[in-house]
């Protein structure tokens, strides 16, 4: 089981891990909601949802990196493309090479290397 504290703030269910969750090897906790990536390379996400943020596209696959922001979501996919969804994001665009058009202070990981 995963803990989370969310800064001491559960208002939208962001810090209760679900029992169902399995290993995760990566957590993100954004201002509302959390993702994770699973051992399986799977994406999962929870707490509020009022922009899209904690929807993981259906057709996302699988990841090696997430990061949950105010009211988006971004995550690497396996092949190395940067996908974001939620408030801001343009769904099911990805970026390559534009650091710029990152969401809410993306973090340098989605930046090209």
């Amino acid at each position: 089981m995963v803990p989370c504290a969310a800064g001491g703030n559960n208002a939208n269910g962001q810090a209760t891990v679900p029992n169902d969750l399995g290993p995760v090897t990566q957590v993100s906790v954004g201002v509302r909601h959390t993702c994770v990536v699973k051992t399986d390379s799977r994406a999962r996400c929870w707490g509020n949802n009022a922009f899209g943020q904690a929807a993981v596209p259906a057709d996302l696959g699988l990841v090696s990196q997430i990061s949950a922001g105010r009211n988006a979501t971004c995550a690497v996919t396996l092949d190395g493309t940067a996908r974001c969804w939620g408030g801001g994001a343009r769904p099911k665009q990805s970026w390559s090479g534009q650091p710029d058009r990152c969401l809410h202070r993306c973090s340098p990981a989605f930046w090209p290397r």
